[in-house]
């Protein structure tokens, strides 16, 4: 999370067949949403305490097809029970949004297939004045395992995201050196604007006492935008001094 609230934890009790200390009772069955499978080597056992000791999720299971946005609601649904506009709105103050791309429908879709997969449970309805009645979400014990192991994966080893970036730096030979230069002179110029507004943030940040734990993303953020915006300079630089090989130098 890029800036937090008080953190906490809803005590929920397991799907069926599971005891009460979250350990599957004798005579329960797996999860539909997790399937025996090879543990990973660099995965610690007991790592979700002693829940699912007994099975380990397949590497092509339930949690990590969990997409980053289905990985934001069910952190929050990790801090309390909420209905999907609230966790909408908490993610837009948390400015989470610069993180994950969430819009109302896509949040709205993302909660309903976590329930389909019984990670998160319907706990309540409420009604504020003349709007809908909205559903309360929280989250299970298989929520929990699955967010866990999701962050564990995600955590783990870098993933191609494909970004458009390097695309455009391997194909942009095909374009004349200086108006490389000029596209690459407004990227530094946006990179720079930006890392201010990162680093006003992380002082207001600070300024008001939130722990680092909850903003350190956009420190990372942060330092990313910084190399990428050396890196280019130096490009920008070579170029213009004629120190890479170019088929073209000039438009003209």
């Amino acid at each position: 999370m890029i800036t937090g609230g008080e953190s906490g934890s809803v005590d929920v009790g397991g799907r069926r067949g599971v005891g009460d200390a979250g350990r599957p009772t004798p005579d329960a069955e797996p999860s539909p949403s997790f399937r025996v499978g090879r543990r990973r080597a660099n995965i610690p056992p007991g790592i979700f305490g002693q829940v699912y000791s007994a099975w380990s999720i397949e590497e092509v299971g339930v949690a990590g097809a969990l997409t980053p946005l289905a990985v934001s609601v069910l952190a929050l649904l990790a801090e309390r029970a909420m209905h999907p506009y609230e966790m909408y709105q908490l993610l837009l103050d948390r400015h989470e949004d610069e993180l994950v791309k969430v819009r109302p429908g896509s949040l709205y879709h993302t909660v309903e297939r976590l329930d389909g997969l019984g990670h998160v449970r319907a706990c309540g309805t409420e009604r504020s004045g003349n709007r809908p009645e909205r559903t309360t979400y929280e989250i299970t014990s298989t929520g929990r395992a699955a967010l866990r192991w999701r962050l564990l994966e995600m955590l783990n080893a870098p993933v191609n995201e494909y970004p458009e970036f390097p695309v455009a730096l391997s194909e942009s030979h095909n374009l004349p050196a200086d108006q490389v230069v000029n596209q690459l002179t407004d990227r530094v110029h946006a990179l720079e604007g930006e890392i201010d507004r990162l680093t006003d943030f992380i002082d207001q940040a600070r300024a008001d006492d939130v722990p680092e734990t909850y903003w350190c993303a956009a420190d990372y953020l942060r330092a990313v935008q910084r190399a990428e915006r050396d890196w280019i300079a130096t490009l920008i630089h070579r170029l213009e001094h004629q120190e890479l090989a170019w088929p073209h130098h000039s438009k003209s």
